[in-house]
């Protein structure tokens, strides 16, 4: 079980970095996906109540596909002068598939611990879900306008959004890291 929730909090990581060799991205969020999947279906068999994720894991794993080679090119996510609807749809529809993930994973955690005795990490682990879901809806409510307003202002916003999500994402992964030290790897589900 320590195995898989450090394999979650690994996948966090893998999707926040994105380190490119010309357009190819050496650190794919497909991979980050795949491992939340597979941490996932690990952590299902412990307790059935994190398999309410894996669904959405999934669809984040086919989803980060074309993400390999989103900087280059002539491809779907090609910089160009003016922005474009595809590009935002598809990442609206990937910020919205990472909302439920995040929300059954991390809802599954607290009551895991909160049935181990942990209480006080429990409520933790449901205050970094809350602001992870705060920042997250925040910043999908804020991206159709990035093609409205100026080049400056979308900057602007993006940044504060894109701060505020990875510091959300790292109380996540820090949840995850130290989890195994408050939740019991025995079954007692009560779903």
């Amino acid at each position: 079980m320590k195995t898989a929730l450090h394999r979650f909090a690994w996948g966090i990581v893998l999707v926040l970095l994105d380190f490119r060799f010309g357009v190819f991205d050496i650190l794919p969020d497909v991979a980050g996906y795949a491992f939340m999947w597979s941490s996932i279906t690990r952590l299902g068999t412990v307790r059935e109540s994190y398999l309410g994720a894996r669904p959405y894991a999934a669809i984040l794993t086919f989803l980060a596909v074309p993400e390999l080679f989103a900087a280059g090119g002539d491809g779907l996510f090609a910089p160009s002068e003016k922005d474009s609807i595809v590009p935002l749809a598809f990442t609206g529809v990937y910020m919205l598939a990472t909302l439920p993930l995040m929300h059954r994973f991390f809802t599954a955690l607290a009551r895991h611990a909160s049935d181990s005795g942990a209480l006080e990490f429990a409520a933790s682990v449901r205050f970094r879900r809350s602001l992870f879901l705060v920042v997250s809806a925040a910043s999908l409510l804020f991206l159709p306008f990035t093609i409205n307003i100026e080049p400056s202002g979308a900057a602007a916003g993006s940044f504060v959004a894109g701060v505020a999500g990875i510091v959300a994402m790292l109380l996540l992964f820090g949840a995850c890291r130290s989890a195994p030290s408050y939740v019991s790897a025995e079954e007692r589900d009560v779903t």
